[in-house]
């Protein structure tokens, strides 16, 4: 039997500010929850737009992984 998924969303938000460093000084705060009815929430910190990438694309693969089908 299949059932309907879960209406489920997530919530993601990137701060972003720029420090007086010789690199470019590009910081991020993301904090995030993979269910807007939890009340649990992640923060994350990352210091250049790789880092801030990788961070994202965790976030969506581990909301479409807990995904029910």
């Amino acid at each position: 039997m299949r059932t309907e998924p879960d209406d489920r969303t997530g919530i993601l938000i990137v701060r972003l500010w720029m420090e007086p460093r010789p690199d470019g000084g590009l910081r991020a705060r993301i904090t995030h929850t993979l269910d807007s009815a939890a009340p649990d929430s992640i923060s994350a910190s990352a210091g250049d737009a790789e880092g801030i990438y990788a961070l994202v694309r965790t976030w969506v693969e581990a909301f479409t992984e807990t995904a029910t089908i």
